[in-house]
């Protein structure tokens, strides 16, 4: 199986019978196709229905090829449904199986970043047929199902938007990052995060959260080099999926460091001198030469006279 993946990520494919288009490639971070879930191998009777699933996610949404035993399965082979969901669920529905169902089924998917396909074996073995159901067995089932399709048709779906989402950022090394976002979409859409284009799964450093208010973060810590790169969050529903992509720098521990130390150099205030014990040392602290504005040639002190200004104004004029 690993070969036909190999030859058919390789090989041109007829045009995909799905909706999906990449005319109008959005803006932002493009993500190749990642299988959020992988097909699985079946054993099964002769006239059992199968179904083979999995999970692709991508930006822009990839585009879906199904094979059996390397051949594509073309739209006008009804002997298989193909079904998409919003959400990025991908079935092969096959509704009675014969021996010629037995073998390897691949689906493919591809978008303008690349391809991905994964691939699951079903064994049909032969065996008694299926009891048939009484009609009155078979007008209840009818029934049943006409009920479930009358809900089905007033349920209404409304694809992914992202309320609030964070922008660039940059942390310091061994703190705790957390990228905080809020998405509405009915039903609840299901949220993936992927760095470089490369999935996260929880684990000790990396935790997925919701809170009562509706905002989903990602939070990492402590946070390393390691953790730097091009952050993306795809969120999908059967609606649709909608997505947005951030950049994170990781400042180290060097870095944050020698900043500290720029603070400690910042020069400590000048003390204020002490007060002034007497009143021309006051004038002096405020820039009076007091000692220059006194001083003659001779070293005799200079006498003034006591009399008020009135009395040398009476004398000058006698």
């Amino acid at each position: 199986m690993s070969e036909i993946e190999f030859r058919l990520e390789r090989t041109p494919v007829e045009e995909s019978d799905d909706e999906v288009q990449h005319d109008d490639i959005p803006t932002g971070k493009c993500i190749a196709p990642v299988l959020d879930k992988k097909l699985k191998n079946y054993k099964a009777m002769e006239g059992v229905p199968v179904t083979f699933t999995c999970k692709i996610v991508g930006v822009p949404p990839p585009k879906v090829y199904w094979f059996k035993d390397g051949k594509q399965i073309l739209k006008k082979n009804i002997h298989y449904q193909k079904i998409r969901e919003g959400d990025g669920t991908c079935s092969l529905y096959i509704e009675s199986t014969t021996g010629d169902d037995d073998g390897n089924y691949t689906v493919m998917a591809a978008n303008p970043q690349g391809r991905i396909s994964c691939s699951g074996h079903l064994i049909v073995q032969s065996g008694p047929p299926p009891s048939r159901l009484t009609p009155i067995q078979s007008q209840r089932v009818r029934a049943r199902i006409q009920e479930v399709e009358g809900e089905q048709t007033q349920e209404r779906f409304f694809r992914p938007h992202f309320l609030q989402a964070p922008g660039d950022m940059m942390s310091h090394e061994g703190r705790l990052c957390r990228l905080d976002c809020k998405v509405s979409g009915l039903p609840n859409p299901e949220l993936m995060w992927l760095v470089n284009g490369r999935p996260i799964y929880p684990d000790l450093n990396h935790k997925m959260l919701v809170r009562e208010n509706g905002i989903h973060s990602l939070v990492i810590d402590p946070l390393t080099q390691n953790d730097a790169g091009t952050y993306t969050c795809i969120a999908s529903n059967k609606a649709g999926q909608s997505s947005f992509s951030l950049e994170l720098k990781v400042v180290g521990e060097l870095a944050a460091a020698s900043s500290a130390q720029w603070h400690q150099s910042i020069p400590a205030p000048m003390r204020k001198a002490p007060r002034a014990s007497s009143r021309y040392a006051a004038l002096t602290d405020q820039g009076l030469d007091i000692k220059s504005a006194f001083s003659t040639s001779d070293t005799s002190p200079i006498l003034f006279a006591s009399s008020p200004p009135e009395a040398n104004l009476e004398s000058e004029e006698l």
